[in-house]
């Protein structure tokens, strides 16, 4: 199942099963997940562990993807208010792991 030009252009049973399967790649190790995230079509896999908080970003020429490892909810939504605010994606996940699990 490799993406389109763009997720956007997917159904929404196809992005909702799109993103399962990135879920699941995110409690890979990054070698078989930057295969796996490949065999989906992105180019670019970079992991982010920060003292125990650990997200991958999945991108190709027109999508990014974050899926994050055990995220609570509360996480999610400190990392959403920060990107509301204007804080990168990167920012607010590293920000909010470091409140939560202290400094790397």
């Amino acid at each position: 199942m490799a993406t389109p030009s763009s997720i956007l252009s997917l159904h929404c049973k196809q992005r909702s099963l799109l993103f399962a399967r990135m879920a699941g790649i995110a409690y890979q190790e990054l070698a078989h997940a930057t295969k796996s995230a490949k065999k989906l079509g992105f180019t670019s896999v970079k992991i982010y562990d920060n003292g125990g908080a650990q997200a991958y970003k999945f991108m190709n020429k027109h999508d990014v993807v974050i899926a994050c490892r055990g995220t609570e909810p509360s996480e999610f939504n400190a990392v959403q208010k920060l990107c509301d605010s204007g804080m990168s994606m990167e920012e607010a996940v590293t920000k909010v792991a470091k409140e939560r699990y202290g400094s790397a």
